[in-house]
């Protein structure tokens, strides 16, 4: 995969994160340890979020609005403190000025 992929910028709609943050009990420290150790560690990444209530106005797929927001507050919980990761709040920030940043990341 390496190779294909050499010297090429990849964008990941969620990447690998989703499925271990998601998976319960031991299944998420093995679906962790697994992609960790299969898929190659991304050099960038950024997070768009919004307020939960705004997710409900945007989105038309949420089936059980209790456990989008338990799965959203996990998310936030891991992305938003860790320092590494770009933070971009979708409700706040206008979308020309967010795709502007992504692209400077994108190009360094």
């Amino acid at each position: 995969m390496k190779g294909v992929f050499s010297g090429k910028t990849v964008i990941y709609d969620r990447y690998v994160h989703e499925t271990y943050i998601n998976a319960p009990g031991i299944y998420h420290w093995m679906f962790k340890r697994l992609y960790f150790n299969l898929f190659p560690q991304p050099t960038e990444i950024i997070y768009l979020y919004c307020p939960f209530e705004e997710s409900l106005k945007r989105k038309d797929d949420i089936d059980d609005p209790i456990k989008f927001k338990e799965m959203k507050c996990r998310f936030d919980r891991i992305f938003l403190s860790d320092t590494r990761v770009h933070k971009f709040d979708t409700s706040i920030q206008r979308p020309d000025e967010i795709v502007d940043s992504v692209v400077q990341i994108i190009r360094r």
